[in-house]
């Protein structure tokens, strides 16, 4: 009996230290978004180290839109100017038009949809801290976080005209309307220079304004492809030039375009925003 009791806390040590799959953390993992404990950390549980929450649970706390695909098994959520994509059992994710690997995927036990906490808090904007001692996870943000800055007082620009400071320069040089075949959509090039110390991790992400604002939200949402050349960084002192290729099925004109830098696909300040005439 001895050492049966000497086994169970080595057992619990290991399983804090290197994570054991299906464990249920209900009764050890408590979870405080912006200060109120949320009911669904009864269901969590913890795999490989990574703490799951139940889809629904985690997004609307958050203050995210959700939809559950059935057929694709996807997840597709948003909120302001993000997106997050997920696919049950896959570790491959997408912020926005970022790739991201997951140490988890998101996965469905006893007929819930389990996702995985940090990554999804984390991609909407907000700072996850993790206590070990107390076996809590503190999740904080601006509910508001993630809106497209329309309120806040920028430089706004003719299409060809240079916003600068001492972090980025960005010029928008032109929009372009294509139609072809099998799509229809808008090229914006634009050029980007680093002018910080520091590397930026993407040329930095578009928002639009539109004629038609009913579509604003799905035009902002929609994928897109980029033509920026291999590598998405841009190193001290580097400019690169390119274009984002939007596919609307949409019969819309852009008004104005504001350009957002980006930290780990998630947009973040913006900068300036340019007149589309």
């Amino acid at each position: 009996m001895k050492k049966l009791r000497f086994m169970i806390p080595l057992l619990f040590c290991l399983f804090l230290g290197l994570g054991i799959n299906n464990v249920n953390a209900s009764q050890g993992v408590a979870i405080y978004i912006n200060g109120e404990k949320q009911s669904f950390s009864n269901q969590a549980v913890i795999e490989n180290g990574s703490t799951l929450v139940p889809l629904r649970g985690i997004f609307e706390s958050l203050g995210a839109n959700v939809q559950w695909n059935q057929s694709t098994h996807t997840i597709d959520a948003s909120k302001g100017n993000t997106k997050v994509w997920l696919k049950i059992g896959s570790k491959n994710a997408k912020v926005n038009d970022n790739a991201i690997n997951l140490s988890v995927p998101a996965q469905v036990k006893s007929g819930k949809t389990l996702v995985p906490l940090r990554f999804i808090s984390e991609s909407l904007g907000a700072n996850v801290q993790w206590n070990q001692k107390t076996q809590t996870v503190t999740i904080t943000g601006d509910s508001n976080s993630g809106k497209i800055e329309e309120e806040i007082e920028i430089p706004t620009l003719k299409l060809g005209e240079t916003y600068s400071d001492n972090q980025i320069e960005v010029t928008i040089k032109k929009v372009e309307y294509v139609q072809e075949k099998y799509y229809k959509g808008y090229k914006v090039y634009f050029s980007v220079k680093n002018k910080s110390k520091e590397t930026l991790d993407s040329m930095g992400g578009l928002q639009f304004k539109i004629n038609e604002s009913k579509y604003q939200k799905e035009i902002n949402n929609n994928s897109i492809i980029i033509h920026f050349g291999s590598s998405r960084y841009i190193y001290e002192g580097e400019s690169k030039d390119g274009y984002y290729e939007y596919i609307i099925d949409r019969d819309v004109k852009i008004e104005e375009i504001t350009y957002h830098m980006m930290d780990g696909g998630v947009l973040k300040e913006s900068k300036a925003k340019w007149i589309v005439e």
